[in-house]
């Protein structure tokens, strides 16, 4: 855990995972406050924060455990949007609950199985839902933050925080991306990208003695 002192009052904690993967500068919520860290301090695992009048807080966002794998996202994209029919199994307090969150029925618009939807929120936001799981989720968020935009993702969906305001510069910023990611066209260029925005553990006093591709 992360002491989060201001002055000589410490305010709370932060899990590490959690620090970890954020990048500077890192704007977090204790105590219905919105903090900001001036320095964060890899070794003594301390924040050194400040009260923050303005700034985008993090969100926890988790599916539990290991890497949610493609086919498991699949699956739950098609209970939420209806293209499965719901386990028979269940007892009707889970079937009421799932109820609650899913689509009523199918639908010719939204997310369909081995494809994606994308939202434009505005503002320079947009999210583009693909229910492909972790690895290739966070795959397209380094791709989108290699091209300058500010990501956050989950095992669902990969959402542009801050992009473009112009909504066509940013759909046509953000299919590009995606157009390369999905036909999987491997050029050097591309291996090089991922490759540049990989983050390595910064936790561990034996990084700085392992070769760079393998501290990632």
């Amino acid at each position: 855990m992360y002491e989060v002192p201001e002055g000589r009052t410490q305010v709370g904690t932060l899990d590490t995972a959690f620090v970890e993967s954020l990048e500077a500068p890192i704007y977090f919520t204790i105590a219905s406050r919105l903090w900001k860290a001036e320095r964060v301090d890899f070794e003594n695992h301390a924040i050194k924060a400040k009260k923050a009048k303005e700034g985008m807080a993090p969100k926890w966002s988790s599916f539990g455990g290991p890497d949610t794998p493609l086919e498991t996202a699949q699956r739950v994209g098609e209970f939420l949007y209806g293209h499965r029919s719901l386990p028979s199994f269940l007892d009707e307090s889970s079937l009421s609950t799932l109820r609650s969150l899913c689509q009523d029925g199918p639908t010719s618009t939204g997310w369909s199985p081995q494809s994606l939807e994308y939202v434009h929120i505005g503002n320079g936001k947009a999210t583009v839902r693909t229910y492909a799981g972790d690895k290739l989720n966070r795959t397209l968020a380094r791709l989108l933050e290699s091209q300058g935009l500010k990501t956050s993702w989950n095992y669902a969906s990969v959402t542009v925080e801050k992009g473009p305001s112009d909504p066509g510069k940013l759909r046509n910023q953000v299919c590009k991306v995606v157009t390369n990611l999905v036909e999987a066209t491997w050029s050097d260029d591309f291996i090089e990208i991922l490759n540049r925005n990989q983050k390595a553990w910064p936790f561990s006093p034996f990084v700085p003695m392992v070769p760079n591709d393998l501290a990632h």
